[in-house]
């Protein structure tokens, strides 16, 4: 199917031939291309695995190592050729089991190295932030400056822990690191907490190849699981409200569950004002009549007239309101974001915001 894809220059080697290419994808751009010299999609040979196009986002907030390699991050190589011997070790001996321990990642039958690990594994997971509050930049104590980096040791929940560490590039040093916790000042020392309650790289990394794809369907039509594989499906929304969403978010406030489903699954929200309803709601609503209206969806006669007169109402109650129609006449149409938030269309679906 030519007229779908394109090539690009990973799709040649170095003569400008064009080559085979395999992909294993955890997410949208979670995934890493590579040939093999087997032409096999997956394999145990040892060196036989060429990673070509290593992609790393959700980690680039906890760097290992500032060595770079043909353009990119050292750490981004050595991470996938991990990620792919323990996703073809699982294909070739699907009843292997393994787990993370000691920030390694081990056979649970014989306590041994599961595939060849990179060396930063069982590094604890570092986080890179900015001081941008006084707050925190008081409880540094003045080894920190305003805006100057910092480090944040990720540790369990259940320590209710938030700490941070001045900056530093000596990595051996980061398990030894004199930490604060900015909730009540008080001095810790990471050498001195539980090993199983400090979150190591290993812990971070075998949670990104576990991370389920929130925005597909698996093959059986059901929700992704961490467990997952196999061609995804696409994901049919049946659209009811609108929510106005941004980008940004703190992934520093976060601190808490796992870091990489953080990422994906938290964003702000952003809330409009009161609602009316438009012409073709109010229309459909008189020629179906206020009575069959209030059994259809559920809310009582006064709602409806309001609904009627144009009042300004909780855009959710509207929102209700179209669902109960659509859903009574089998008609659950999609609508149609607006990014400035201001309509929600789709003939009777249209709602019109007032600030």
């Amino acid at each position: 199917m030519p007229h779908l894809l394109r090539l690009t220059d990973e799709n040649f080697d170095e003569k400008g031939d064009q080559r085979q290419l395999f992909g294993l994808s955890i997410a949208a751009k979670r995934y890493a291309l590579y040939t093999t010299k087997c032409e096999q999609p997956y394999c145990s040979h040892r060196n036989c695995v060429t990673i070509v196009d290593p992609k790393a986002h959700g980690l680039i907030f906890l760097a290992p190592d500032e060595r770079r390699e043909k353009g990119l991050p050292r750490w981004w190589w050595e991470l996938w050729r991990f990620l792919l011997g323990l996703e073809f070790k699982q294909i070739i001996e699907p009843h292997s089991n393994w787990l993370v321990a000691a920030g390694r990642v081990i056979n649970a039958n014989t306590a041994t190295d599961e595939v060849s690990q990179p060396p930063w594994i069982a590094l604890p997971a570092m986080m890179k932030m900015r001081i941008s509050t006084p707050h925190y930049l008081e409880q540094m104590k003045g080894k920190a400056t305003p805006f100057g980096f910092v480090l944040h040791p990720r540790t369990r929940e259940k320590l209710k822990l938030t700490l941070l560490t001045p900056f530093s590039k000596n990595r051996k040093n980061w398990a030894y690191s004199l930490c604060i916790n900015t909730h009540d000042g008080k001095p810790y020392r990471l050498d001195e907490l539980s090993p199983s309650d400090i979150i190591t790289l290993g812990d971070v990394v075998c949670g990104y190849l576990q991370h389920p794809e929130i925005k597909s369907l698996s093959p059986d039509g059901e929700k992704c699981k961490p467990d997952t594989r196999g061609l995804l499906r696409r994901m049919v929304i049946k659209a009811g409200l609108q929510h106005c969403i941004g980008k940004e978010i703190s992934r520093f406030v976060q601190g808490k569950g796992d870091f990489i489903e953080n990422i994906d699954d938290e964003c702000i929200h952003y809330d409009g004002g009161r609602v009316t309803a438009n012409e073709n709601l109010r229309a459909e609503i008189s020629a179906r009549g206020i009575r069959e209206t209030t059994k259809e969806t559920g809310f009582d006669r006064k709602t409806i007239r309001g609904v009627l007169k144009g009042k300004k109402m909780k855009a959710s109650t509207l929102a209700k309101v179209v669902i109960g129609l659509r859903e009574e006449s089998g008609d659950v149409r999609k609508l149609e974001a607006n990014p400035a938030g201001i309509t929600r269309k789709k003939g009777a679906l249209e709602l019109e915001a007032n600030d």
